[in-house]
């Protein structure tokens, strides 16, 4: 199975902001987005990460990106 990273970037955090070091496994596509889907509501509802320029940047293990949100 892929193995893929979920990143937040955006203006004036850096581009370490949310690293993921280690990754998760999924079967497809679909499934990652709609982990960083979930993963993008959970930040949100925590606080800290209400800046509309933010993005999950989604990649694989081999440093392709697979897809990017806003979290506008």
């Amino acid at each position: 199975m892929p193995r893929y990273f979920f990143n937040v970037e955006g203006p004036g955090h850096g581009g370490g902001v949310g690293d993921d070091p280690f990754g998760s496994e999924f079967p497809t596509d679909a499934s990652a987005f709609d982990c960083a889907k979930r993963i993008i509501r959970e930040l949100k509802n925590a606080g800290g990460y209400e800046d509309p320029g933010l993005t999950m940047v989604v990649k694989l293990e081999s440093g392709t990106t697979v897809f990017a949100i806003p979290f506008g």
